[in-house]
């Protein structure tokens, strides 16, 4: 139901030669129905030839991003994709944006819309790809990230997403995610982590939670597999660790419900009633932790500790993902 159109198309080369270098312009303008028209410009060093294409000294300019490097792919039957790129920003929402009204609501496109789409194995053991990306500004799905740097290694079904790395929210993100397609049954490993994050604009930007605040450690090593998205979820195996510091917990006061618990207690028992009343409710913490063992989908957490200035919680809990 979208409408993409290419329009002002220019593109301009030197002389060509198979295998030669050559000067290549190209700008055009995409419209995409009610949304704002994405303008680009590319300007490269270009070397072609039947089998392989390379761009060197690549600069290509969308709206008021700048993405400049190199990319070389090799063997067109089975191609070889190797690239170096940077870009300097982006906003990805504003492409994600479909420039529709927001409450218009949105069609299925079938009556199975809702049923798992498979990994596509034979393209994946295909790739073969070697690059890095570095990204000096990034927002995406609400979030945003400063300095990402971001590694793709995929050779013989063995595809590497990482060491990934970025500044984000005061701290910073590490991680490794590799996925395994050269056996049966797919296979996935990640080893991703959080470190000294501000969390509360973190889960607002995420749209998750706006009711707390602290900074925080977020550690997580899992290991799955299947063909799709419900599988990979009902195999999780592995442990998360989570710990915050120095935060707080808003809509719930722990003291207060305390308080009110004790003037339940000495109401039953005659005793004048006093309850502190606050404008707002809220829980303050020193450290908030907790260590999660996830066994075939099933998170369990028997360690949660909650340390506040004058209060001491602990709980206990179990989630099944799938």
């Amino acid at each position: 139901g979208s409408l993409l159109a290419v329009r002002k198309l220019e593109i301009s080369t030197g002389r060509f030669v198979s295998g030669e270098p050559l000067d290549l312009h190209l700008g055009f303008e995409l419209a995409r129905d009610k949304a704002a028209p994405i303008k680009a410009v590319l300007q490269s060093r270009l070397t072609a030839s039947p089998d392989a294409l390379k761009l060197a000294k690549l600069d290509l300019k969308v709206d008021d991003s700048r993405l400049t490097g190199s990319m070389e792919i090799r063997n067109f039957a089975s191609p070889a994709v190797r690239f170096d790129l940077a870009l300097d920003k982006i906003d990805l929402d504003r492409y994600l944006d479909s420039g529709k009204p927001a409450d218009k609501p949105v069609a299925k496109s079938a009556p199975d819309a809702g049923q798992p789409v498979e990994l596509p194995l034979s393209a994946l053991r295909s790739l073969d790809v070697n690059g890095k990306f570095r990204i000096e500004e990034i927002k995406a799905l609400g979030l945003r990230a400063k300095d990402t740097h971001i590694q793709l290694n995929a050779k013989n079904g063995l595809i590497a997403f990482g060491p990934n790395q970025a500044k984000l929210y005061g701290g910073g993100y590490r991680g490794e995610t590799v996925l395994d397609v050269r056996g049966k049954t797919p296979q996935v490993k990640m080893d991703e982590k959080l470190e000294q994050v501000q969390i509360g604009p973190l889960l607002k930007d995420m749209q998750l939670f706006d009711h707390y605040t602290g900074t925080g450690n977020i550690g997580l090593k899992l290991t799955a597999q299947g063909f799709d998205a419900g599988q990979i979820k009902k195999s999780l195996n592995g442990t998360v660790a989570i710990a915050f510091r120095d935060g707080k917990i808003e809509g719930v006061d722990l003291i207060k419900l305390i308080e009110q618990a004790r003037a339940l207690r000495d109401a039953a028992r005659g005793k004048p009633v006093a309850v502190k009343t606050t404008e707002s409710d809220a829980t303050v913490f020193k450290s908030l932790t907790a260590n999660v063992r996830v066994v075939n989908g099933v998170a369990q957490n028997d360690d949660l500790v909650l340390d506040g200035a004058n209060l001491r919680a602990t709980g206990r809990g179990t989630a099944d993902l799938a």
